[in-house]
């Protein structure tokens, strides 16, 4: 019993040197200070990149012929999360390579991130995929999407 609370007094101080020492180490903070990095912005948050990349099935030519009729319906639901403030940032590389694009998602998990993204109409076809990474980011709620008016159908 009293070695495992030393465990547990081990995995503590880790925790604490790690979100203490280790961010300071980093430097988001400033060491032994706990004070704010005068160098880094004070309005970060917590956004989720989600890069849309060609999959390993990608077959150049082939499968532009699978996507391309795709694009509205992507077009629409990219919007659609834009205009829902889903995605902060949205848009297209256009290098023509392994990455087609990238979205700033808010989310509160890289699940939820994932999940929304992956009702994109181009996920279905297994031709594309999506890598998610957790960014500290300055705060985009200022972007503002600018869409010509829809009209009803």
């Amino acid at each position: 019993m009293t070695k495992n609370w030393k465990g547990m007094g081990m995995v503590a101080m880790f925790v604490v040197a790690f979100w203490g020492g280790g961010f300071a180490s980093r430097g988001f903070a400033r060491q032994g200070q706990g004070a704010q990095n005068p160098n880094i912005p004070t309005n970060m948050k917590q956004y989720y990149v989600a890069f849309l990349v060609k999959s390993d099935s990608w077959k150049e030519g082939a499968s532009d012929a699978v996507v391309g009729p795709l694009v509205p319906k992507h077009m629409e639901f990219v919007r659609a999360q834009a205009e829902n403030r889903r995605f902060a940032l949205v848009g297209p590389f256009l290098d023509h390579g392994r990455i087609f694009g990238m979205a700033v998602v808010r989310a509160d998990s890289p699940e939820e991130a994932k999940a929304i993204v992956d009702k994109d109409p181009f996920m279905p076809t297994g031709l594309v995929s999506v890598e998610i990474h957790p960014a500290y980011l300055e705060d985009l709620s200022g972007v503002k999407f600018e869409y010509p008016a829809t009209t009803a159908k």
